[in-house]
C-alpha cells in the first residue's frame, strides 16, 4: 500500500511540474478556485498550500518569464499600480505601528501583491477566460452542489462541502458563503452570454443552476448584488440593443411571477401544515423578513416560531452602533485604526443559547476596515476603488469593449455593504491586477507582447 501511495505521489508531482513548466496558467485557475472556494491545506513552515502555490506561480509566470517581467516593468508607473503599491506600503506601516508582527504583516501584503501581478499578467496574456472565469464557474458549481447536498442531507442552512464531508474532516459553513460564490458565478455566466460566448447553451444551463444554488442559500445580499450588477452590465454595454418595452414587460412579469410564487408558497405551508424547517427558513429569509423592513410595526416570526428582530434590520442598526462607538475613540485611533483584528475593540460580545461567548462579525467590510486601518486607510482604499471602476466603466461605455472582471469587482463591492468578503485579500488583489490589465489593453497604453483573447 505504501508503495502505491508513493508511486501516486510521484505521478502527481511529475504532472504538477509538467503543467507548471509547459502550461502554468492552468495552475492559475487552481489558485483562484482555492481562494474563492476556501480550499486549503496547512504545510510545514510559514506558508500554507495556497501561499506556496502563489509563490510558485509568481516565480514561474513573472520572475522566470522575461516577457511578463518586461510587461510589469513597462507599466509599473501606471497610476493605478502606483496607488495600489502606496496603499500596500501604508497598510504595512499602519499595522506595524499598531503592534502587528512585521513578519506576519509582510507575508500577507507580499502575497497580496503576488496575487495582484498574477492577475495582471494572466489577463495581459489573454488567459483570463480559461483561468479566472473558469475557476469562478467551477466554484459556483461546487457551491451549488454543496447547497443541494446539505439540504437533502440535513435540511439546514449550515452547509457542508461534499469533498470535506466524504473525504476530510466535515466543517459546517454559513449558507451566505456559498450564496456569495453562486452570485459571482451568475455574473460570470451572464457576462459570457452577453459577450457572445461560443458555449451559450452551456452558460444558460449554468446560469439556471447557479440561480437554484442562490435560492437555496437564501443570501439576500447575493440576490441584491447580482441584480444590481446585471443592471449595470446592461446599462454600460452599448453593444447591447436595449428594448425598454421588453425590459419593462420582462421586469413586470418577473415581479408578478415572484409574487405569485411567494403567495402560493405561503398558502401551501400554512394550509397543508408542511413540517419543513428548511421551508420555513426559506420563506422567512426571502419573504417575511425583507418585507418587514418597510413595516415598522409588523411583528415577524423566525423559522422556529419565535418573535425576532430581522437580521437585515439588525445589520443596519449594528453598523450605526459600531460607527458611533468607533468615532468616540481618540483622534489617533479614528485616523489610523487599531491594527489587525481592530474590530474586536468596538464590536460587542454576544452569547449563544448555550452561553458560549463569541464575537459577532461586523457583517460589513467597511466597518472592519476602518477599525483596522483607520479613516485615512479606508478613504485611501475607496479613492482607489472608485477611481478604477469609474475609469473602466467609462472606457467600456465609450468603446463597447468587454471587460468582464470589472463586474465581478462591482458585485463584490455591493455585497460588502452587508457582508464580510474582504476587498483587501488575495483574491480581490488578483482581480485588481486583472482589471487594471484590461484597462491597459483597452487604452493600449504601452502594452506590448500580449495576445488578447478573441472575444467571439
Amino acid at each position: 500500500m505504501e508503495i502505491i501511495l508513493l508511486f501516486g505521489a510521484i505521478i502527481v508531482l511529475a504532472l504538477f511540474l509538467f503543467i507548471l513548466i509547459e502550461q502554468p496558467y492552468y495552475l492559475v485557475s487552481v489558485f483562484v478556485f482555492m481562494y474563492l472556494y476556501g480550499f486549503n491545506f496547512e504545510l510545514p513552515g510559514p506558508l500554507d498550500l495556497r501561499g506556496f502555490l502563489s509563490l510558485i506561480l509568481f516565480l514561474r509566470i513573472i520572475i522566470f518569464d522575461n516577457n511578463n517581467l518586461n510587461l510589469i516593468r513597462q507599466n509599473i508607473s501606471n497610476k493605478f499600480i502606483v496607488i495600489i503599491l502606496f496603499f500596500t506600503l501604508y497598510v504595512i506601516i499602519n499595522q506595524y505601528f499598531n503592534g502587528g508582527t512585521l513578519f506576519k504583516i509582510l507575508r500577507i501584503q507580499i502575497l497580496n501583491l503576488v496575487a495582484f501581478f498574477i492577475g495582471f499578467t494572466t489577463v495581459l496574456n489573454g488567459k483570463y477566460k480559461q483561468t479566472i472565469l473558469f475557476a469562478i464557474l467551477i466554484s459556483g458549481l461546487f457551491s451549488t452542489i454543496d447547497l443541494i447536498y446539505s439540504y437533502f442531507l440535513r435540511s439546514s442552512l449550515f452547509i457542508y462541502k461534499v469533498i470535506e464531508y466524504n473525504f476530510l474532516t466535515p466543517v459546517k459553513y454559513n449558507h451566505n458563503f456559498f450564496g456569495e460564490i453562486c452570485g459571482e458565478a451568475i455574473i460570470t455566466a451572464f457576462v459570457l452570454i452577453v459577450f457572445k460566448s461560443k458555449n451559450k447553451l452551456v452558460m444558460l444551463f449554468l446560469l439556471s443552476f447557479f440561480l437554484l444554488g442562490l435560492i437555496i442559500s437564501t443570501s439576500r445580499m447575493s440576490f441584491v448584488s447580482s441584480l444590481v450588477t446585471i443592471l449595470i452590465i446592461i446599462v454600460t454595454q452599448k453593444s447591447l440593443k436595449l428594448n425598454l418595452k421588453k425590459i419593462f414587460i420582462s421586469g413586470f412579469l418577473g415581479i408578478l411571477l415572484l409574487t405569485i410564487v411567494a403567495i402560493t408558497y405561503s398558502f401551501v405551508l400554512k394550509e397543508m401544515n408542511i413540517k419543513s424547517t428548511f421551508s420555513k427558513q426559506l420563506y422567512y429569509r426571502l419573504v417575511e423578513e425583507p418585507v418587514s423592513i418597510f413595516d415598522e410595526d409588523k411583528v415577524i416570526f423566525g423559522w422556529n416560531e419565535n418573535i425576532k428582530k430581522g437580521s437585515m434590520k439588525w445589520r443596519f442598526e449594528k453598523f450605526f452602533t459600531d460607527m458611533t462607538k468607533f468615532f468616540k475613540q481618540n483622534t489617533s485611533k479614528v485616523l489610523f485604526g487599531f491594527g489587525i483584528g481592530g474590530y474586536s475593540k468596538i464590536g460587542e460580545i454576544t452569547y449563544t443559547g448555550g452561553k458560549d461567548a463569541f464575537q459577532y462579525s461586523a457583517h460589513n467590510f467597511y466597518t472592519n476596515t476602518i477599525a483596522e486601518i483607520g479613516l485615512i486607510g479606508l478613504l485611501f482604499f475607496i479613492f482607489f476603488f472608485i477611481l478604477l471602476i469609474i475609469n473602466i466603466l467609462k472606457l467600456v461605455r465609450e468603446n463597447s469593449i468587454p471587460i468582464p472582471l470589472v463586474y465581478i469587482l462591482i458585485y463584490m463591492f455591493i455585497y460588502t455593504l452587508g457582508g464580510d468578503p474582504n476587498l483587501l485579500e488575495k483574491y480581490a488583489f488578483l482581480l485588481y491586477g486583472g482589471v487594471i490589465a484590461e484597462y491597459l489593453i483597452g487604452k493600449n497604453e504601452e502594452v506590448k507582447n500580449y495576445h488578447h483573447e478573441d472575444n467571439n
